[in-house]
Order: structure tokens, then C-alpha cells, then sequence
């Protein structure tokens, strides 16, 4: 369960594809792309919410966020949610990490597994 009002690293420990073996599935939950560029990067999540409620879904580099998504539901709603954007990579030793923040009155799971909650990153040509 993920507290409520808190902001928590989700740990993706099952890899389903990872070339280079720069994914960390085990220790720190980490992607440490380790080639500089600009790379389409991004997470998923589902959870079930009640009315009013708050969600957000972020993308921290080297401990800062860089991408977020954040959403409110008036009804009563269990539903998927993502973010994902373009950023550049200045170091070969950069990590990204997928967090939550759970706006609601108590703790809660994600829901779906892997099928939908998903981290992921890849370098664009340019």
C-alpha cells in the first residue's frame, strides 16, 4: 500500500526488457541510461480512488522531479494514469525513478500489475 499524502518511490522489480542491464530491479529501482542524448521517458500507474480525490505520477531526475502528471476525480473512480516527456541526459552517471503521490484519506494499492504499471525509457535519434 502506498500512504496517503505522501510522495513514494514505486520499486518496478520485474524488467521486461532492458539491453543494456542499466535498469536496477533489485537495490535502488533505478535507470541510469549511461549515454548522454534526449530520451522519451516515462511511467504508469492505476488506482482506485474515491470522489475528490488527488493523484500524481512523477518522474524524478537525480532526485528532482522533472515530469509530472497530477490528477483530481470527481466521482468515484479506479482509474490508469501516466507521464512521459522528452528529457536530456547530460551525464552518464544521471538516474531517473518513478514516483506516486497519494492525495487521498488513507493508504491504497496500485492496481493492474504490470500490464499497467510500467516504467519506461529509451534514447531518440537525433
Amino acid at each position: 500500500d502506498i500512504s496517503d499524502n505522501t510522495y513514494t518511490k514505486m520499486t518496478f522489480g520485474t524488467e521486461v526488457f532492458d539491453s543494456d542491464g542499466t535498469y536496477d530491479h533489485s537495490t535502488n529501482y533505478r535507470w541510469t541510461p549511461a549515454v548522454v542524448g534526449k530520451y522519451a521517458i516515462g511511467c504508469s500507474g492505476a488506482m482506485g480512488v474515491n470522489a475528490s480525490e488527488r493523484l500524481a505520477l512523477m518522474v524524478y531526475k537525480n532526485g528532482s522531479s522533472v515530469l509530472r502528471n497530477q490528477v483530481a476525480y470527481g466521482g468515484p473512480l479506479g482509474d490508469q494514469f501516466m507521464v512521459a516527456g522528452v528529457i536530456d541526459v547530460t551525464s552518464t552517471s544521471d538516474y531517473f525513478e518513478g514516483y506516486i503521490y497519494n492525495g487521498s484519506s488513507g493508504a491504497k494499492g496500485l492496481s493492474g500489475g504490470e500490464s499497467i504499471c510500467r516504467f519506461w525509457g529509451y534514447k531518440l535519434i537525433t
